[in-house]
């Protein structure tokens, strides 16, 4: 039977459903996301940029050498923050639920749709700039710049979203359960970007400290990425992506039993 002579009271499938409200969120993401924020390509940009120029000009007043185990410090850095800014996206999964409350009044439409399409437009967005930085490191002839497993590097950087969701997830519940969870869970990216290994090397940290810190598991993804990235590159000692997969996986578990426990709470927030 063709599209033409299909009743148009015909029962359609939950998954044509899905993905036509999930289509339709991910569009209105992406035109409110643009007028609202114009300069939000500019500064995706130039962010990354500056601050490992920072960082190249404080290792040049100590008189630090630029490499790392025999790797581009450059790129090195440029690697953990560019995987640290995926992961801080949760702080605005948050919002999502905010900006779309108008949107609750069709049942088709759950609190939890919006907050996977708001994460699903920053990856999206964030894996186009990473794409832009390689390209003009192949362009320019900045080879330590390329990545040398780019499979690796995908499932990592795959891994670090699926982690972010899975925080902003868990977030989102708890800060409509409790408003001062909202401000805890944004003043925690700081902390958690300097633990995390993105501007300097953990190895620098004694033993008794980092073995503490192996317990966050961007550290794990960080770490696991600069070793498919970065040529003789050696990650932590007890480094495990197995690990990373549990964390995200329990949080998105705990975030999406909040979500239906509390359903009618959070979509009332």
């Amino acid at each position: 039977m063709s599209d033409a002579q299909v009743p148009k009271n015909a029962v359609r499938s939950p998954w044509v459903v899905t993905w036509r409200v999930y289509r339709a969120l991910l569009i209105r993401e992406a035109v409110s996301r643009v007028v609202g924020n114009r300069m939000a390509w500019f500064w995706a940009v130039m962010e990354p940029m500056a601050v490992v120029g920072l960082v190249l000009g404080e290792r040049q007043v100590r008189s630090v050498g630029r490499e790392i185990q025999g790797s581009n410090f450059a790129a090195w850095a440029f690697i953990g923050l560019i995987a640290f800014q995926l992961f801080r996206t949760y702080t605005r999964l948050m919002g999502a639920i905010d900006s779309n409350k108008g949107l609750f009044t069709y049942r088709q439409i759950k609190p939890i749709d919006t907050i996977i399409i708001r994460s699903v437009y920053d990856f999206i967005f964030l894996s186009f700039i990473f794409f832009l930085f390689v390209l003009i490191a192949m362009l320019t002839g900045a080879n330590s710049i390329v990545p040398r497993d780019a499979l690796g590097v995908i499932y990592t950087w795959g891994s670090m979203w699926v982690l972010s969701l899975s925080v902003g997830i868990v977030g989102s519940a708890l800060a409509a359960l409790v408003e001062e969870v909202r401000v805890i869970i944004r003043l925690a990216s700081l902390p958690l970007m300097l633990i995390s290994g993105v501007f300097f090397p953990l190895t620098t940290i004694p033993a008794q400290i980092t073995q503490y810190l192996m317990y966050n598991p961007i550290v794990h993804i960080i770490e696991t990425m600069r070793q498919f990235y970065l040529t003789n590159y050696n990650p932590l000692h007890g480094t495990s992506m197995s690990y990373a997969w549990l964390c995200s996986l329990s949080m998105m578990v705990l975030g999406l039993m909040l979500h239906v426990r509390f359903r009618d709470k959070i979509k009332a927030q």
